[in-house]
């Protein structure tokens, strides 16, 4: 069960050789700090690449004229009424034209 303990927690075998200093428990809050930042900043820039629509990376993403807001093709095809598109995030709002936006794709 030693062994165990040792391989999961390597803190506990630093602290049964006598090898742990004063200064680990802080360079540990710091190991911990600067993973969770990293982790923040990827959930924040993943939703610069998420469909509001499905939620999902873009698929072929289209930006609606005028507003800008970028759904996949096949989410804003799925708006459409009456042969017109309508933007969500803009509470339904009339979508006037949609264009393939390049820029995003190549991103995702």
């Amino acid at each position: 069960a030693e062994a165990v303990q040792e391989l999961v927690n390597p803190k506990h075998r630093a602290e049964k050789e006598g090898v742990l200093g004063p200064d680990f428990s802080e360079v540990e809050k710091e190991l911990r700090n600067t993973v969770a930042k990293l982790a923040h900043a990827e959930t924040s820039q993943e939703n610069l690449y998420t469909c509001i629509k499905c939620l999902e990376i873009f698929s072929r993403p289209v930006s609606c004229v005028p507003c800008g807001h970028t759904y996949c093709l096949s989410c804003l095809e799925r708006t459409e009424v009456e042969g017109a598109y309508e933007c969500e995030e803009c509470s339904g709002a009339v979508v006037q034209a949609f264009v393939h936006n390049h820029v995003m794709e190549g991103l995702c």
